[in-house]
């Protein structure tokens, strides 16, 4: 494989965010205390939640969805000891969140192919699919939390991998913008 990969369009920055935050943080961190994925998503959640007139409701769809994007960057990280960034932007009519970490080569490729049919507009097959290929239901490690995002709110989600100095590995960015409309009609 070895070749990098994009999957939707990724929104750069056409003016200056109405205010931005960005984290690093080692993913051991979160597998030492898994708890600390929910906090950190609390955290950047009241960070944006101001910005409008149903707070309670802007935080709780905030913090759901960066929450499944630090699971999905801490799991599919190989080498726990490197570092994953989170950012979360207000851009004014939409919140653009996103997550970078590493990942090695088989997951990239498992990846691509449920971008691949999350493209065809199929989210609602794709999780009901995982769901039954998961033992018991189980959804850890099921591939299942960004679905539900594309599914249930309305994300629009871009992928950018790029193969990284070690060989095999690659350097993963998950760009997920909601809308305004979104956040405020939950």
């Amino acid at each position: 494989m070895n070749q990098s990969f994009i999957h939707g369009a990724f929104e750069g920055l056409t003016s200056p965010a109405i205010s931005e935050l960005s984290l690093q943080v080692q993913a051991i961190d979160f597998v030492i205390q898994w708890r600390r994925c929910g906090m950190t998503a609390d955290y950047l959640a009241d960070f944006l939640a101001y910005a409008y007139e149903h707070r309670e409701v802007a935080k709780n769809v905030v913090s759901t969805v960066v929450n499944e994007l630090i699971e999905n960057a801490v799991k599919f990280s190989p080498d726990k000891s490197r570092p994953i960034w989170v950012s979360v932007r207000n851009l004014g009519s939409a919140l653009q969140l996103e997550t970078v970490n590493f990942a090695d080569e088989s997951q990239v490729a498992s990846f691509q192919k449920t971008l691949a049919t999350l493209a065809q507009g199929k989210a609602e097959d794709l999780f009901l699919a995982q769901i039954d290929r998961s033992p018991s239901g189980d959804q850890t490690g099921s591939g299942v939390g960004l679905i539900v995002l594309c599914r249930d709110y309305s994300a629009t989600l871009a992928v950018r991998a790029v193969p990284d100095e070690e060989p095999a590995r690659y350097r993963v960015t998950v760009q997920v913008t909601l809308s305004e409309e979104e956040i405020e009609q939950r």
